[in-house]
């Protein structure tokens, strides 16, 4: 029994004699002892590689300065409304397609900053975005020649319930009239598709 090979169990640690080693309690597998030994756990992955915030933080805070220079918004104001729009974002699932987090922004800054000149000058508010608004027969006919009569109805549906599930988010697109952006309708007909069942 002399000319047994060594089991790395029988290794002691640093400053352990080959008795204490040999009396560890529990069933502890060769392999086992030797990740304890020479390895430390690995980090958890976070949920989000590349967060949202630090993907679209750019352009918001450009939409937010535009806005606040048009309506008179202060830094601490910019700073609530920036923090808010994430928070929506975040609790409506948004916040996994930054695009169409960025479209919604970049839109509803369009909007507010025209309701804002509507205001002062009627004209000037129809001058600024005059291709936006489509009827919303234009914008159901152009979803059924994209994805089909069936499809699209579907499409829709969902999209209702989702914004409905989510009222805040909800707001923010009855708000900027978003609802009759063809962009905007199809980005969230789009990521509804992908992702809510």
């Amino acid at each position: 029994m002399a000319n047994e090979p060594m089991r790395w169990s029988d290794v002691p640690v640093l400053g352990q004699t080959a008795s204490a080693a040999a009396a560890k309690p529990g069933n502890v597998s060769p392999e086992e002892e030797f990740a304890s030994r020479f390895y430390e756990p690995a980090a958890p992955v976070p949920d989000e590689l590349y967060p949202v915030e630090a993907v679209t933080n750019r352009q918001i805070v450009q939409h937010l300065d535009e806005l606040g220079n048009r309506i008179g918004l202060s830094s601490a104001q910019r700073e609530a409304e920036r923090v808010d729009y994430f928070a929506v974002m975040r609790e409506s699932g948004l916040h996994a397609d930054p695009p169409l987090v960025e479209l919604l922004h970049e839109r509803l800054t369009r909007a507010r900053m025209r309701d804002a000149l509507r205001t002062v000058d009627d004209a000037a508010a129809a001058r600024a975005d005059p291709d936006r608004v489509l009827t919303n027969e234009q914008i159901w006919t152009a979803q059924r020649e994209k994805r089909g009569a069936h499809d699209a109805e579907d499409l829709e549906q969902r999209t209702v319930k989702y914004l409905s599930d989510h009222p805040k988010l909800k707001a923010l697109v009855e708000a900027g009239d978003l609802g009759s952006d063809a962009d905007v309708v199809d980005a969230l007909f789009e990521f509804v598709r992908r992702n809510v069942r």
